[in-house]
């Protein structure tokens, strides 16, 4: 028997399950979604909120010819009332109307293009109303009350949208709601190439956002002066700091950075940030760039960069921008004037996808506003050989992964630059980028060093060695790159990437020296001239071509890297020795070729066991060809020539390395999780043959295995944690193999060893983000650690007091973990008085830890930034006076250190920043515990801009800094204070002219704590001091469309524009 249900019971029913639908809705949905596709994941099952109750979308975003769209932008708009939907049925719809829609939400395709969002109930609700409403509107087969635009956009601009009825895609009335909550499909969106104008005033999205492994941070929420430089924005976004003209992020140095997802004068992190002015940035992405066939791929290698993408606001997007300046001045000192100058010209020309931009610089005032490629180790100091990691090879290849790049050098530099950048997209598959920079410095330099020894003679003492160094150096360099993207069809394309550099540097060094013992004698005095001429070359390609197969997860990738780089010039040695009982002096030439052949390849196969779980076969080999002459003359007195060659400082020597391994991986993947585990087995052969000074050679073989590790978990759009774990070998240089004595300091030598073998080095990381962005909120910790076997280290031969002859044997190559191998040498080399010899020897026992962590929040119009860190480092070192028996030394080296940032975020008209940074540092012995030190770094600094008016600019810069524990003459503190008045004129206060003062209290130093496993030292170098100068700067504007206020001007929807080479998005042709 049916009992009929009356209608107002129905309704009754429908109100209290919907009343608990949509409050735990809210709770569940209330943040935005995390993406879909980062790193390659898949769509992932339903997210399971308290109850289950979710309305859960699925669909795919294709191109015109039904390919899948990867790292596209899907964002759903929900209207603020019905006209919204009925203007755009109309085909009246603006697309400056959306502005006005209430709320909205975005998410990212994967690389299948698929994607899920989260539909937001509460939202299509009116403000105010409860939620019979809703019951009402459920019940009306005609209501348009459920309408919400879908917006999807594609890294280049492409944009589609469209209107949809969540109650045509989805049964809500199913009471009660299925477990699990609703779910429905979206139907397919298809990207047109049709790019369509939209003509909008900015959306204002939340300050940082975390997408999979990317944190994206909106410039519109911080405030800087309108002549900021992108350096000077990002300056103030929370976790970004700057470290000796080095930009870190998240604690790490950022070693690219990108514009738009495009190179911008190749890999130079300077050229983006201290040449784009702030107003044209709209988000910054900080991310850890994978290879390109780790993209491709999805399977991860490990070898990571990281990474800076400046998406610019799309108004500056097609048009004219940059600034030209001129400026004259004099240094106000004691010893008289000096002018000083500075003028420069940047342009950028940007039309869609093509970019070109120039540059010219040109100063006497240590102005660089790039980053300097040095290939002759003419910026690297005066370092001996063989200290540290250095060496060839690691996982993932040689031969391409080297970086050049270097800041700033110490002293006074005269700097001349030019620069071009040229990108484009060619029709719709091929994309070319390339750049040229030429530069050309001058270096004028003074060092004063105070080097103290750890160990010493039992009767006299550790030894104290004082050295004074003016030097010149004068370079010339050039550099070019290119990089061409093909999309050769929908399955198959081709990456090309050349490089080139040339460089050319002239030095001059005359260095003066005294070595004092522990009883106050001096048993040592050096005068030493050096004249060093150098060319240098550097080319490499890039060569990696990608194929898809029809089953999904299924790909073919293969790449080669062949390079080739070198040295050819000489250096004239004169120099005098006086000792206690002894005068010696030297006249020599020393002629230096050095060619280096390098060749990396390897082949990857990708298979897809189902939607989340992958394998992959790597078969890899990487092979380095070296050829090192080094020929000694001693000047003739009769015909005043270099013509008497000295075969004990002269070598000729070709050593080979190559690493031949086959890998497998697995990756597993869900919404949450990333993890990709892989194991290599590699076998290494290093050989070497020398003829001079003595004929030997050397045969190695190594075998290794080599796990990794790397997993990723995401906790949605607000969390993440990640985890790196990675083994490597590396081996050692040619510099380092070679048995011949370099003796361009005469009291400070250094010999290569032939018995090195390579070292076996774990590498753990674990990195957790945490944002909240309805308050700005941010949290950041790191955890870094290495651990090395067979390290490559320092066997330091101290002379002592006395004079002594050190015989070049397998004993003196050998550390204590001696590899196979002996070496029958019969020459000696003659320590002096004071002197000491530098020999690389494997030790074990090296290890380093970091922690660093960071806090941000914006407190009332002030964006707050803390940061802490600790580090240590157990450092092995052998240690040896004269003939004794050599003894291990260990370095621990913990510090701690914190910092402050308070950056104002109240107008462009008020611009400051306060912040504060301290480190508390010691080293401890495990011999000589006498000469254990502590030291403090500590540095603060005020920054302000103010425009009391539309026309005049204040501005101030002032730092502190303070030394303690140092050396007496070295522990100083002082005050550098530079300031300016500007005023601005021409239309639109396109031009100003601008009085700045620099070191107003001429106190500026630069000092500098070196520690060693052998010595510790403090280094003083020369600074630009006081001067004043007039400086004339105009800014070029001119944009296609509406405005000269500067305003973005096209919309620019939330989620930004994903730069191709973001982590997961390794679709073909990308």
């Amino acid at each position: 028997m049916r009992f009929p249900i009356p209608a107002n019971t129905i309704s009754r029913f429908l109100l209290i399950c919907l009343s608990v639908l949509f409050s735990v809705s809210t709770n569940a949905q209330g943040e935005n979604n995390p993406p879909a596709g980062r790193g390659g994941e898949g769509v992932g099952g339903r997210s399971g909120g308290r109850g289950g109750f979710r309305v859960t979308g699925n669909g795919k975003v294709i191109g015109s010819s039904g390919n899948p769209i990867s790292a596209a932008t899907v964002t759903i708009l929900y209207p603020k009332s019905i006209e919204q939907i009925e203007k755009s049925n109309a085909n009246n719809f603006s697309w400056a109307d959306t502005i006005n829609f209430k709320r909205k939400k975005s998410t990212i395709t994967n690389e299948q293009g698929q994607y899920q969002i989260n539909v937001n109930l509460r939202a299509f609700a009116p403000e105010g109303s409860d939620f019979s409403w809703m019951i009402g509107e459920l019940q009306n087969p005609n209501s348009k009350a459920f309408y919400f635009l879908l917006v999807a956009q594609q890294n280049d601009g492409k944009i589609t949208s469209q209107w949809l009825n969540l109650m045509s895609l989805v049964n809500l009335k199913q009471m009660p709601p299925p477990e699990g909550g609703f779910e429905f499909n979206i139907p397919d969106i298809i990207l047109l190439n049709k790019e369509e104008s939209m003509s909008a005033v900015e959306i204002k999205t939340q300050a940082v956002l975390v997408k999979g492994d990317t944190t994206e941070i909106n410039a519109n929420n911080f405030k800087v002066n309108p002549d900021a430089t992108a350096e000077d924005l990002v300056g103030k976004m929370p976790g970004v700091s700057s470290s000796n003209g080095q930009i870190q992020a998240q604690g790490e140095t950022v070693k690219k950075v990108l514009v738009d997802g495009k190179p911008f004068f190749g890999e130079d992190p300077n050229a983006a940030l201290k040449n784009l002015p702030a107003e044209v940035v709209g988000k910054i992405q900080i991310y850890d760039a994978k290879s390109e066939q780790s993209l491709f791929s999805g399977i991860d290698d490990g070898n990571t960069t990281k990474t800076m993408n400046i998406i610019t606001k799309s108004q500056f997007r097609n048009g004219l921008f940059g600034r030209g300046f001129a400026g004259i001045g004099q240094s106000i000192e004691g010893t008289g004037d000096q002018t000083k100058y500075k003028g420069g010209i940047t342009i950028n020309s940007f039309h869609g996808n093509r970019r070109l931009t120039f540059l010219s610089q040109i100063n006497n005032i240590n102005e660089q506003n790039f980053s300097f490629e040095d290939l002759v180790g003419s910026m690297g100091g005066g370092g001996t050989r063989g200290g540290g990691m250095g060496g060839m090879g690691s996982r993932g290849g040689m031969g391409g992964g080297s970086n050049f790049f270097t800041g700033n050098q110490s002293g006074i530099t005269t700097t001349r630059a030019i620069g071009l950048n040229y990108g484009n997209q060619w029709g719709k598959n091929v994309e070319l980028s390339g750049s040229y920079f030429l530069t050309s410095t001058a270096n004028i330099n003074s060092t004063e060093t105070n080097r103290n020894y750890i160990v010493g003679d039992p009767v006299n003492g550790a030894l104290n060695y004082a050295e004074t160094n003016p030097s010149n150096t004068d370079n010339l360099s050039h550099r070019a790159n290119f990089r061409l993207n093909w999309k050769l069809d929908s399955t198959n394309s081709l990456l090309i990437e050349p490089k080139i550099s040339l460089q050319q540097n002239t030095s001059e060094n005359p260095l003066s020296a005294n070595t004092i013992n522990g009883l106050g004698e001096m048993i040592s005095r050096l005068s030493n001239f050096t004249n060093t001429q150098t060319d240098g070359y550097r080319a490499s390609s890039n060569i990696l071509y990608r194929h898809s197969f029809k089953k999904k997860g299924r790909t073919f990738s293969t790449e080669i890297n062949p390079g080739i780089n070198g040295q050819v010039g000489n250096t004239i040695l004169a120099n005098s020795n006086y000792f206690i009982s002894d005068t010696t002096s030297r006249d020599q030439k020393t002629d230096l070729v050095k060619n280096t052949n390098t060749f990396s390849g390897n082949i990857t196969l990708t298979e897809s066991l189902d939607s989340n779980n992958f394998i992959a076969a790597t078969v890899s080999t990487n092979i380095n060809q070296n050829n090192n002459d080094r020929l000694a003359y001693l000047k003739d007195a009769a015909t005043l020539g270099y013509t008497r060659l000295d075969t004990f400082f002269s070598s000729k020597f070709i050593n080979g390395y190559s690493q031949h391994k086959v890998g497998v991986s697995y990756r597993y993947q869900t919404y949450k999780w990333n993890i990709t585990t892989s194991l290599d087995g590699q076998l290494a052969l290093l050989d070497g043959q020398q003829s001079m000074p003595k004929n030997s050679d050397l045969s190695r073989q190594f075998t290794s295995l080599l796990p990794s590790f790397q997993a990723r978990y995401n906790l949605g759009m607000k969390r993440n944690l990640r985890m790196n774990y990675n083994t490597s070998n590396n081996a050692p240089s040619i510099d380092q193999l070679q048995p011949v004595v370099n003796n361009n300091n005469t009291m400070q030598l250094s010999s290569g060893n032939p018995l090195l073998v390579q070292d076996y080095q774990h590498s753990l990381f674990l990195r957790y983000f945490s944002v909240t962005p309805e308050t700005g909120k941010n949290v950041f910790w790191m955890i870094n650690s290495q651990y090395s076997n067979n390290y490559i280290s320092n066997k330091t031969i101290l002379g002592g007091r006395d004079a002594k002859w050190i015989l070049m044997d397998s004993n003196i190559f050998k550390g204590p973990q001696a590899g196979s191998g002996s070496y029958s040498g019969s020459d000696s080399v003659f320590l002096s008085p004071g002197g000491q010899i530098t020999i690389p020897v494997n030790v074990n026992g090296y290890y380093s830890l970091r922690l660093f962590g960071s806090w941000g929040k914006t407190i009332k119009k002030i964006n707050v930034n803390t940061n802490a860190g600790i580090t240590t480092s157990h450092i092995p070192s052998m240690i040896q006076m004269g003939n004794s028996k050599a003894i291990v030394n260990y370095a621990t080296n913990p510090s701690v250190s914190a910092g402050l940032v308070l950056a104002s975020n109240i107008s462009e008209k008020l611009d400051f920043t306060v912040s504060g940074n301290g480190a508390y540092s010691q080293v401890i012995n495990s011999i000589q515990k006498t000469n254990n030190q502590t030291y403090i770094n500590y540095n603060s600094r005020f920054m302000i801009n103010f425009m009391p008016t539309k026309k005049w600019v204040i501005n101030s810069d002032v730092t502190y800094q303070a030394y303690q524990g140092l050396s007496s003459s070295f522990n100083q503190k002082y005050y550098l204070w530079n300031a300016g008045l500007g005023y601005k004129f021409m239309k639109g206060n396109a031009g100003e002219l601008r009085l700045t003062a620099y070191d107003m209290l001429n106190q500026n130093r630069s000092i500098q704590r070196n520690v060693t496993q052998t010595y510790y030292e403090d280094v003083k170098t020369k600074v630009l001091t006081r001067y004043l100068m007039i400086t004339f700067t105009y800014k070029l504007r001119k944009f296609n469309g509406k405005g000269e206020d500067g305003k973005d001007m096209k919309m620019f929807f939330p989620g930004g524009m994903p730069p191709p080479g973001m982590p997961g998005h390794g679709t073909p042709g990308r």
